[in-house]
């Protein structure tokens, strides 16, 4: 059903960072459900350094030890399988997003075309660990026009929201294409 194609990989510093942003981030909703309080910059250095430290044996044992060079999967870029035949024949009007996922820290990356039906077609999906910012947002364009150049066109026009980076990235990936913002309610 779908092509994968790209996967991205981390170090084991990096997902020791994105594991840490996970964990102070359940403690802080654990604090905010319970007594409505939040940490300091200094309590949060404290609160990590305590949790690695409780939990060493766990980390040594999923992650590794400190030198080994080890690599753990970030993020995964798809497209449909049939995006390559179907892309070209959509109407030149296409729509991009994104929105947190449930699990960990993730976020979904999509684009759609609009079918000749006026129905939405998928075009291609990332899930990267972090929030929704430019640097997703450049490495979502680059797969996808590595993937389906023709996205990179003076006929198309993609729709967003106003997000961090989103427009941004378009112009620095697909240059030749028109970039509109959608009004917020």
């Amino acid at each position: 059903l779908g092509h994968i194609v790209e996967m991205k990989y981390t170090t084991r510093r990096e997902t020791m960072k994105n594991i840490e942003v996970i964990v102070l981030a359940e403690e802080l909703l654990r604090r905010k459900h319970t007594d409505n309080s939040t940490m300091t910059r200094e309590e949060r250095s404290q609160f990590i350094t305590k949790w690695k430290t409780d939990h060493r044996d766990l980390l040594i044992d999923q992650l590794g030890p400190k030198d080994l060079n080890v690599k753990f999967l970030d993020g995964i870029f798809f497209t449909p399988s049939f995006s390559k035949g179907t892309v070209p024949e959509l109407h030149r009007l296409f729509m991009a997003d994104a929105c947190h996922l449930n699990f960990g820290k993730y976020t979904l990356y999509s684009c759609y075309g609009t079918t000749a039906n006026g129905n939405t077609s998928p075009v291609a999906f990332g899930i990267l660990f972090g929030n929704e910012d430019k640097e997703g947002w450049v490495q979502f364009w680059k797969f996808a026009k590595n993937i389906l150049p023709c996205l990179d066109n003076e006929r198309n026009t993609f729709i967003t929201d106003q997000a961090k980076g989103l427009i941004e990235s378009i112009k620095e990936v697909l240059p030749n294409c028109g970039c509109s913002n959608s009004i917020r309610s």
